[in-house]
């Protein structure tokens, strides 16, 4: 397995990449993601907030793309379907999770060239402030009501921050990461490990605060990430998996710890048996230095997935996704230093669960590493499997009739 080879990134790796229509045959979808690390009484926390423009599954978009009859009074055009997914994580579990995706197709707007600016109606927007600043603010709350989901929870996520570019960004070359053939994935880390300033956070549940307006001052961000994603052709049709993650790395000579970032995966040709596509396994230095990819180690393959396992959740969540419990790094730094770390994925650390896909953010287990740094690290880890959103009706959702009633929206 070799490593995908980086580039420096691009003014347009920055900007919208979707196309002005879109039809059945010519899907699109594109993402921006953000993390922001901090700690409260002694406890870390993790905000991650993701920008869908459209939401790739959305539940309508899918169900109307694969030809489901009673969706068909929901538009294919994914301009429809833009949407907001966060996660508040504390002590690595789940706190919270807020999903909210936005229908009308007027409310969601991304620059395509010019000064950033990326708005999903009154929920988020994501803008250049000023030389190297970018500025993210997020306001949403609960499930949206018509959304084949079970409970709201009344959740409330009120976000404003800045990001300042501090290592610089990077791309695979030609921004690819998952050749599918008709199906491309695209991906740019514009800013793979940025200082983050917290100007207003609240996490509030009913009328209960995780985290109330007053303890602003009480918080100390340790970290930050964001990277854009997008694509051509529907997912579930060419792409069969991927693995994405970060781990953070502690260097005893460096206030900010490195960032490992690792990106790969298949196509539904190559799935299961064969390796992952070339990955990306950059490290993203603290001190500001330019990122860059990690050598080869002793003839190991750079990013390994192992154990297959079948996913121990409710049949209606996870329907028996089988992933990967196990996943292994391994590359030599520019200076001879080993760099190990293995992940397993537990139920306990997994903090987001759907039919495709499993979001966890567990401790890495440093097998080798610079001078001074732990046994255990922190990271995020996905694995996504989209050749699971099939063109088949599968058997949950038939409920032995061949259609599917649109839920009602709650009073």
């Amino acid at each position: 397995m070799t490593l995908r080879p980086l580039a420096p990134l691009r003014l347009s790796d920055w900007h919208a990449h979707t196309p002005s229509s879109s039809t059945k045959l010519r899907d699109f979808w594109e993402w921006w993601y953000f993390e922001i690390d901090f700690t409260y009484r002694g406890d870390p926390w993790k905000i991650i907030t993701v920008l869908h423009f459209p939401h790739a599954v959305d539940p309508r978009r899918v169900l109307s793309r694969l030809g489901y009859d009673d969706f068909t009074i929901y538009p294919r055009n994914g301009r429809f379907y833009a949407g907001v997914t966060s996660y508040v994580v504390c002590d690595r579990t789940n706190e919270a999770l807020l999903i909210t995706r936005a229908h009308p197709d007027d409310v969601a707007s991304a620059s395509k060239s010019g000064k950033l600016d990326v708005r999903i109606g009154r929920m988020a927007r994501f803008h250049k402030v000023g030389t190297d600043r970018y500025r993210l603010t997020v306001r949403h709350e609960g499930l949206e009501r018509d959304v084949l989901a079970s409970e709201n929870r009344k959740l409330r996520l009120e976000l404003d921050a800045t990001f300042s570019v501090h290592t610089p960004g990077f791309r695979p070359k030609d921004a690819l990461i998952v050749d599918g053939g008709a199906s491309k994935v695209f991906w740019a880390c514009p800013m793979p490990n940025p200082k983050v300033r917290l100007h207003h956070l609240v996490v509030r549940e009913k009328d209960a605060y995780h985290i109330p307006p007053s303890a602003l001052t009480k918080l100390r961000v340790t970290g930050g990430y964001h990277d854009h994603q997008w694509g051509t052709g529907p997912l579930e049709r060419h792409i069969a998996d991927w693995a994405w993650g970060r781990i953070s790395i502690p260097r005893l000579d460096q206030e900010r710890p490195d960032k490992l970032i690792f990106f790969a995966g298949r196509n539904i040709g190559e799935f299961p048996n064969a390796p992952l596509q070339a990955p990306v396994v950059a490290l993203a230095r603290g001190d500001g230095s330019a990122s860059y990819a990690l050598d080869p180690l002793d003839g190991k393959p750079p990013l390994r997935l192992s154990m297959r396992r079948r996913w121990p959740a409710r049949p209606i969540l996870a329907q028996g996704i089988r992933y990967y419990r196990r996943l292994e790094i391994a590359g030599r730094d520019l200076d001879g230093t080993k760099l190990r770390f293995r992940i397993t994925h537990r139920v306990r650390n997994n903090v987001d669960t759907w039919p495709f896909y499993l979001r966890f953010v567990p401790e890495a287990e440093t097998l080798a590493g610079p001078p001074g740094c732990p046994d255990h690290v922190e990271a995020v880890s996905e694995y996504a499997r989209w050749s699971r959103i099939r063109l088949q009706k599968p058997k949950w959702l038939l409920a032995q009739s061949d259609s599917i009633n649109v839920p009602e929206r709650a009073p």
